[in-house]
């Protein structure tokens, strides 16, 4: 009887303790955030060599979509601009810039991918000037660039080991 008894009293309390794991407690937490505006820029083709000729009267050179600049953001609005370190070519030995320069800038006309944005034809300046406006949010948008450097009689050729220089900067902004 003492043996059934106390069977009997670890059941109901097993059954207790089940019965008590089912309360609980709580409590809750709250998670703000906020997504940035991102915008990634990068330019496909960091350098090229041309090689002008007067008889031409212009040289032209076109980078396609995938050799151009590519670009994402998060927020549509954003606009493409570029810059030059010289308005015109201008004569460069390595490391520093001499006195002449080509007598006309280089045209640079842009070419979006349908739906990224507005596409504009520039003279670099020095200036920002606005290759892209408008441009769509979402993956990567890509942007061919098609590049005029007119050549005159005037031109003149420069030293070895001389060429004609400017670097572009490209910024996108939204």
């Amino acid at each position: 009887m003492i043996q059934l008894r106390y069977t009997w009293i670890l059941l109901t309390l097993l059954v207790l303790g089940d019965v008590l794991a089912l309360a609980q407690a709580g409590n809750t937490a709250t998670i703000t955030a906020e997504v940035t505006r991102t915008l990634w820029l990068d330019v496909q083709t960091s350098s090229m060599d041309w090689a002008l000729d007067p008889t031409a009267g212009s040289y032209s050179k076109t980078l396609d979509k995938d050799h151009g600049v590519s670009l994402k953001a998060n927020e549509n609005g954003w606009t493409l601009f570029v810059r030059a370190e010289s308005s015109t070519l201008t004569d460069w030995d390595g490391s520093h810039y001499g006195t002449k320069s080509l007598k006309s800038p280089i045209t640079l006309t842009s070419y979006p991918d349908t739906g990224v944005g507005t596409g504009h034809t520039i003279e670099l300046s020095v200036s920002n000037q606005e290759l892209v406006t408008n441009g769509i949010k979402g993956k990567t948008k890509k942007v061919g660039l098609g590049f005029v450097q007119p050549v005159s009689w005037e031109d003149e050729p420069l030293p070895t080991g001389h060429t004609y220089h400017t670097v572009l900067t490209y910024v996108a902004t939204i």
